[in-house]
């Protein structure tokens, strides 16, 4: 039975290595099928696009002769680029609603600054302009938004270094997306790129993914072609790989489209969960239908014109090649080549002059070339060139006023009625472009707010102590301390330090509550996106002398309303409210002021506060006497203190006095009657050894008596001593 076991048990699972090996298969057929229908709808537009990139880039073929042309492509583009785009523009993050909401206003600050630091870390400005070079050529321009963050260490050392958000720009060519008639439609995208084998192994190993696939992979890609060397193909060819963005399954795949079966490198979630999905904004369109995505090129409208400008600088060419003096003349007459080939102011003799003058001198000796006929005709191909270009500028759209040709005869008011309408077709592209980099902006700040540290994003605004004092409101102040009057120094002074502390405490809550509420806002998609919007800023030339005008203006009228104001405000808070509120709504009308308008709003908050009613005249003259007498009789009550408290001083002083001198007497009394007890003691001590040195001598003599006593007794007794 357990043979039978593992037997159905290794069936069982090459049956299901079998289903996962059949649904890999079956999806890399669906992808790479979806992704040949992609190719395939757009490739008429792609070999239409190279044809006109050959032309914009002036590529001819060295077989063809060197007629000259005239490039009316690169001129029109050139000069459409400025007026597109000519600076990077400065992205802007504000409030949506014009109302007070400080949480808002300091989050659209932090966002604003992330995304000025993330178009400054690397060439953006040379992103944006190659994606507008390829909406005006071929005629879509991308770009594509990047989450990078740069890791070190390895394994649980492993940690977060650095964040960078990027958006770079797509070749128009590496760009491709879902077969749809409107980008609403569109349920996929996708980005094409080359890599050696090496640089997938690595590259797939960064991202988490199976290594050992690279070795499966083809490398269909070859910078040089037919031509390249069979030993270095696998270091020198690229495999070709399509990073595709599926809306409907909510995942990012890598797919190489020609290594068939094996073309599915990895599928992953997203790295961050953008509002619609696709890490790419809309392309910059050229010209479009309601049934497809796919552009016409611009040059595609006036081509006809173009190539007719072209025949007629080539005939041009060749007429200004014969435009030169030239003709036959008598071979008798040698030297009249010399009067062309000669020096200037010199003579040529001729030897027979009778024969020369007979046959009507030089001019029946030389029959010159019409040259006239030549020049007529080159000024009547200049008209026409002239009349061609102007047909070509009507269609294109480029105006004489953005070139800089005006009349300078027109006034100043003719003028700018046709730099206004002049621009009109150059308006949609610039409010195109400002839409596409709307949406890139957009997209940059989802990455800022939902992927980067809190700490990343403040550290990279700059922020402060002092800026966020300028932003945190006011925390309610505690009441003050009930402190009795006679309260001493020491009880007061405590008080106010506990007071101090408080207050100390209640700015770090609403400090950390504050940060708080803005880190949620940032994190929340949809909070987000209905109090703040973002924006770029105009991407053309600012025009100076118009800001300073601005500036003034703005000046000037919010002068002569507070001076028109006065009596409103004087109305009290009410009053002072409304003029506060029209001078807001005045001031939210301009860019630009979000500083000011902060200051503003502090100002209308302070003037629309109570005031105590002015007091009255007669009320305040009583009130100054009154306080008059007060501060007499404080004087008076201060100095009768004071002379109080000099006698208490006296009295006490004389009472210390004569206690120290109770002191001393006591001491000196009671220092003597110490010596008197010593001397007692001394004498005690001097007797006692004077009666002791007696008794000694007594013994010592008892002593001599007995021994005296016993020698005569032995003497008597007749014994010896």
């Amino acid at each position: 039975m357990a043979e039978i076991d593992l037997v159905e048990s290794a069936t069982t699972s090459e049956t299901d290595d079998e289903k996962a090996h059949k649904s890999k298969t079956a999806l890399a057929k669906f992808w790479i099928a979806e992704i040949a229908a992609a190719e395939k709808g757009q490739e008429k537009w792609v070999q239409r696009a190279k044809k006109i990139e050959k032309i914009y880039n002036d590529e001819r073929d060295a077989s063809s002769n060197r007629t000259q042309k005239f490039n009316v492509l690169w001129s029109n583009v050139e000069t459409q680029r400025p007026a597109i785009f000519i600076q990077t523009p400065v992205p802007r993050a504000v409030r949506r609603y014009s109302q007070k909401d400080p949480v808002a206003r300091f989050a659209a600050l932090l966002i604003e600054r992330n995304l000025q630091v993330s178009c400054d870390q690397y060439g953006f400005e040379e992103e944006v302009d190659q994606a507008v070079r390829d909406r005006l050529v071929p005629g879509r321009g991308q770009m594509w938004v990047f989450y990078d963050p740069t890791i070190e260490g390895q394994g649980d050392d492993e940690v977060l270094a650095y964040e960078q958000c990027t958006a770079e720009y797509v070749p128009w060519q590496d760009f491709l997306h879902s077969i749809a008639r409107t980008w609403r439609e569109v349920w996929w995208v996708g980005r094409r790129f080359y890599k050696t084998r090496r640089e997938l192994k690595d590259w797939l190993k960064e991202r988490g993914l199976d290594p050992k696939l690279a070795a499966q992979v083809k490398l269909d890609f070859s910078v040089e072609g037919d031509k390249a060397d069979e030993g270095l193909k696998d270091q020198r060819n690229k495999a070709v790989i399509w990073e595709v963005h599926n809306k409907r399954d909510g995942e990012v795949l890598y797919v190489a489209p020609g290594s068939g079966t094996s073309a599915i490198l990895g599928r992953q979630p997203p790295a961050v969960r953008f509002r619609d999905f696709f890490p790419c904004p809309m392309p910059m369109l050229a010209t479009t239908t309601a049934n497809t995505l796919i552009p016409t090129p611009d040059f595609v409208f006036y081509q006809d014109q173009a190539k007719e400008l072209d025949t007629l600088q080539q005939r041009i060419d060749l007429l200004l090649k014969a435009l030169k003096v030239a003709g036959v003349y008598n071979a008798a007459n040698k030297e009249i080549a010399s009067l062309l080939n000669g020096a200037e102011n010199k003579m040529v003799a001729v030897d027979d002059w009778a024969a020369f003058a007979e046959g009507g001198g030089v001019k029946g000796q030389i029959e010159w070339y019409p040259v006239e006929v030549v020049a007529a005709v080159l000024e009547k191909l200049y008209l026409a060139f002239e009349a061609a270009k102007q047909r070509l500028y009507e269609i294109s759209g480029i105006g004489d006023i953005l070139r800089g040709a005006t009349d300078p005869e027109e006034t100043a008011t003719a003028q700018g009625i046709k730099a206004r309408w002049g621009s009109l077709r150059q308006r949609r592209n610039q409010k195109r472009s400002t839409s596409f980099l709307d949406a890139i902006f957009q997209l940059k700040a989802e990455v800022i707010c939902e992927r980067f540290k809190f700490e990343t994003i403040m550290e990279a605004a700059g922020v402060d102590d002092a800026l966020l004092e300028q932003y945190i409101p006011a925390p309610p102040q505690p009441p003050p301390p009930q402190i009795p009057p006679d309260a001493p120094p020491e009880a007061q002074q405590m008080a106010q330090q506990q007071m101090q502390q408080q207050q100390a405490v209640a700015k770090q809550q609403a400090r950390a509550q504050f940060l708080s509420q803005v880190e949620q806002l940032l994190r929340n998609d949809a909070a987000r996106t209905f109090r703040i919007t973002v924006q770029p800023d105009s991407m053309l030339e600012p025009d100076r002398q118009e800001e300073k005008q601005t500036a003034v203006e703005f000046l000037t009228a919010v002068g002569t309303y507070m001076k028109e104001a006065g009596p409103l405000v004087q109305m009290g808070p009410a009053g002072a409210k409304l003029a506060g509120e029209m001078l807001l709504f005045g001031v939210r009308r301009f860019d630009r002021v979000d500083e000011l308008e902060e200051t503003v709003e502090q100002f209308v908050e302070e003037m629309s506060k109570p005031r105590p009613p002015a007091p009255d005249p007669e009320m305040m003259k009583i009130k100054a006497e009154v306080e008059g007498k007060k501060a007499e009789l404080q004087m008076k009550g201060e100095a009768q203190q004071q002379e109080l408290g000099m006698k208490r001083e006296m009295h006490q002083m004389d009472m210390a006095a004569k206690v120290q001198e109770v002191q001393i007497d006591g001491a000196i009394k009671q220092q003597e009657m110490q010596q008197r007890a010593q001397e007692g003691e001394q004498k005690l001590e001097l007797q006692a050894a004077q009666g002791d040195q007696k008794m000694r001598q007594g013994e010592q003599a008892m002593s001599i008596n007995e021994r005296k006593a016993e020698s005569e007794r032995a003497i008597a007794e007749g014994s010896p001593p």
